[in-house]
């Protein structure tokens, strides 16, 4: 009998229990702002607020009863999802500026260093194809 192939995935995220029909619209969104600002324009940061306030406005505008947007005619729901992974996607970077006013519960507090693994700048990167990874991952535990 041939041994199987090896494959180190323990301690991995499971990506295949994202729903497919979400990240679907999700990617047309991405697509279209791709078309529009150029592809990964995000990666170069934002102030947050502003990524927050636009998934706020899709998310009152879903709210107040509006399915697709005016402009892209996509899904505001797919629209506020996908300012949120950028968000999260330009903090993994480092490219993220926090402008968060609230911190802890108070006005203007600064930002404390990261205590965690999860979404710490620095602790991803972007390969030459554009692929975004985990340090620990490039370093031979992919």
């Amino acid at each position: 009998m041939t041994e199987k192939a090896k494959h180190f995935d323990a301690g991995k995220p499971d990506l295949s229990q994202l729903p497919y029909a979400a990240l679907s619209e999700i990617a047309q969104v991405f697509m279209y702002g791709a078309t529009k600002y150029g592809r990964a324009n995000y990666e170069r940061g934002f102030e947050s607020w502003k990524l927050l306030a636009s998934a706020l406005r899709h998310i009152y505008r879903y709210l107040a009863g509006e399915d697709v947007d005016d402009e892209s005619k996509l899904s505001h729901l797919a629209h506020a999802a996908a300012n949120l992974i950028m968000l999260m996607h330009t903090i993994a970077l480092g490219t993220n500026v926090d402008t968060r006013p609230v911190r802890n519960g108070v006005i203007g507090a600064p930002v404390p260093p990261a205590t965690t693994t999860t979404l710490v700048p620095g602790t991803y990167e972007v390969d030459e194809k554009g692929g975004v990874y985990l340090i620990s991952e490039l370093k031979g535990n992919k």
